[in-house]
């Protein structure tokens, strides 16, 4: 793939997108924006266009219809269970856990005081730019904002795991999952379970579990397939603190630093994939990549 071709597949990977159920797959400055036509609540990684992107991507793992083609759904829902569209790395963690942090900036009154941690990252967002934190952690958090809704921020795994949850193991014991929707305690956790996940089926969530990490011969294959490299993770500064905890703006910076590199790491890989030639075409028929100049 000539370098051009792989740089403009890179910057859709990147672009956030916006979910209009009844509309159509279009790019709008530098936003993308996507109907739906799965039957639950409007949500980017289930977008027609994300769907599109797993259909490609892991067209070695997903179900296949009468016909013998990749579908991730059937009709308007989950063809299975075990294979959901989901995000990688969540933004209302740790924008929640800074906020508690901070206070306004006009009044110096903690928000936590005045303010219920909104369920939305965009309310979330609001009270970061809102509040004291500095310019250059809104920038940052400004820019996570719109990245972590990008298709290099999604990827397919089981419905318990994933939509229902944030990243909730077999076996874990509080409601809350301990992983957080981190993507680093999830690998990990992934990693040291692994004979367990690829195995075990005494119960139907583990079923769903089972279906799924069947497609994966060892734990090193499962990062093959979904285009990751544990060093994305691994190598990055992680959230120390439990799940009721709160994180100073220094250290929610740093960690957010490195969920953005390696988002943008793995659009990168994914753009030297086997699978690259496929999405641009793709891609190019939905006419999505004429005029790309950049992305947030």
């Amino acid at each position: 793939m000539k370098s051009h071709i792989k740089e403009q597949l890179e910057k859709i990977l990147l672009m956030p997108i916006y979910v209009d159920k009844l509309g159509l797959i279009t790019k709008e400055k530098k936003i993308l924006k996507s109907s739906q036509i799965y039957r639950r609540a409007s949500d980017p990684d289930m977008s027609d266009l994300a769907v599109a992107f797993y259909e490609i991507i892991y067209k070695n793992i997903l179900p296949k219809n009468e016909q013998g083609n990749v579908r991730l759904l059937s009709k308007n829902d989950l063809k299975n269970r075990s294979f959901a569209g989901d995000t990688m790395n969540s933004f209302n963690t740790i924008a929640g856990k800074m906020i508690q942090t901070l206070n306004f900036s006009y009044s110096h009154i903690p928000i936590k005081k005045n303010y219920w941690m909104p369920d939305d990252s965009e309310g979330r967002m609001k009270l970061i730019l809102e509040s004291d934190a500095k310019k250059s952690t809104k920038e940052l958090f400004l820019k996570y904002y719109y990245l972590y809704h990008s298709l290099a921020n999604f990827w397919v795994i089981p419905m318990e795991m994933g939509r229902m949850s944030s990243k909730k193991m077999p076996g874990d014991e509080t409601v809350i999952s301990p992983q957080q929707d981190y993507m680093e305690k999830f690998l990990k956790k992934v990693k040291e379970k692994w004979d367990e996940l690829a195995n075990s089926s005494e119960s139907k969530p583990k079923d769903d579990f089972l279906n799924y990490f069947r497609k994966f011969n060892s734990y090193e294959d499962f990062l093959e397939k979904h285009i990751i490299e544990e060093g994305f993770y691994s190598n990055s500064p992680s959230d120390k603190t439990n799940s009721k905890g709160n994180l100073e703006e220094e250290e929610a910076v740093c960690i957010l630093k490195g969920i953005i590199t390696a988002i943008e790491n793995r659009a990168k890989k994914i753009s030297e994939s086997e699978y690259a030639d496929d999405l641009y075409n793709s891609f190019k028929e939905l006419n999505l990549t004429t005029s790309l100049k950049g992305h947030p």
